[in-house]
């Protein structure tokens, strides 16, 4: 992995291999990557990507069935959905106001994605 920075700067990042995969920490910053997922926070705003079925976990988000990315801020949720058609389940950290096309049991949401065009749900906080 590369990563670059200024001839005049000395990078003040840390790269560790993590069960999440290679973290690079800077700061607030903090970006995990693998194969399957990534993850990032910023302080502000927290993101969980997956790239297939196996399920994933992050700072409360828990998401399986497909490829998903979730983006938490402090008043919204941006949930989007891709890939091959399936139930994607979207474990959630808050309470939130979600649309008629998401079922849902306490925190956790139920996505029937269809294949073909990616969708994406916003939800709003209670």
């Amino acid at each position: 992995m590369i990563l670059p920075y200024r001839k005049d700067e000395t990078p003040q990042r840390s790269v560790t291999q993590e069960d999440c995969g290679v973290r690079i920490s800077e700061g607030k910053e903090s970006l995990c990557l693998s194969e399957k997922s990534y993850q990032f926070s910023d302080g502000d705003t927290t993101i969980l990507t997956t790239f297939d079925s196996d399920p994933a976990q992050f700072a409360g988000i828990t998401l399986a069935g497909g490829p998903t990315e979730v983006v938490v801020t402090n008043d919204e949720v941006t949930i989007s959905a891709s890939g091959a058609a399936g139930v994607r389940s979207i474990t959630l950290p808050g309470s939130w106001i979600a649309p008629r096309e998401l079922a849902w049991d306490g925190s956790t949401y139920q996505l029937a994605y269809a294949e073909g065009s990616p969708i994406t749900f916003t939800l709003r906080a209670r």
